[in-house]
């Protein structure tokens, strides 16, 4: 009965190492969401930019396979604190990328914008400073939402390219 139970044992601990294997090297997706109500003292404060952030975050969470560990709030930043975070974002992906066979990145913005950049409170987040830093997020795929007046102007950037719809990456294993 021993030499059984050892058996099981051993069978169980393979399968649960082989699985801790193959979670390895799948996929991976970080989130960077930002509400920001206040776009400065001649902008009309908006009301649902900060809810709209939320609720975007809690979709990716109960359904677009972001853990919440792998999930990044900002709820009125400045633009120090929005720079910061991100970086430090970048460093923690820098750190685990080659753990995974692929890594995905969204970033959305809900609030204030012009046609230079997004709006935080009275600081200006240029669209080139911020199409740049995404940029640098080492991921194999990066996709940015911009939920704001204006925000087709970072398109017009020297690099933008407007691309059809699709509804199915083929790089993704199913």
């Amino acid at each position: 009965m021993k030499k059984i139970v050892v058996f099981l044992f051993l069978i169980l601990f393979s399968v649960s190492l082989f699985g801790k294997e193959k979670k390895k090297n799948q996929l991976r997706r970080f989130a960077f969401i930002v509400g920001a109500n206040y776009g400065g003292p001649h902008r009309v404060r908006l009301r649902y930019a900060l809810t709209d952030a939320k609720s975007v975050a809690s979709v990716l969470t109960d359904l677009g396979g972001v853990k919440s560990s792998d999930l990044w709030l900002l709820k009125q930043p400045n633009e120090r604190k929005l720079k910061n975070s991100l970086y430090k974002l970048i460093k923690k992906l820098k750190k685990i990328k080659n753990k995974y066979d692929r890594v995905e990145f969204f970033f959305y913005y809900s609030g204030h914008s012009d046609e230079k950049g997004i709006l935080l409170g009275r600081e200006l987040v240029e669209y080139r400073t911020l199409k740049r830093i995404i940029r640098s997020v080492p991921a194999d795929l990066r996709i940015s939402v911009l939920d704001s007046c204006s925000s087709g102007a970072i398109t017009r950037l020297k690099g933008g390219k407007k691309r059809s719809p699709f509804l199915i990456d083929s790089t993704m294993k199913m």
